[in-house]
C-alpha cells in the first residue's frame, strides 16, 4: 500500500468507528469480491 492509500484506508476505518459509536447504519458494495 502506498502512504497516500494507508491514510485514506485509516480515515475510511475512523469514518466506519465514528459510524458505529452513533448507532448510524452503513451500507457498503465493493467492486471487488471482498477477502
Amino acid at each position: 500500500m502506498t502512504p497516500l492509500m494507508e491514510n485514506e484506508a485509516r480515515r475510511f476505518i475512523a469514518l466506519v468507528d465514528e459510524f458505529y459509536e452513533r448507532h448510524v447504519k452503513l451500507v457498503v458494495s465493493a467492486a471487488a469480491p471482498v477477502i
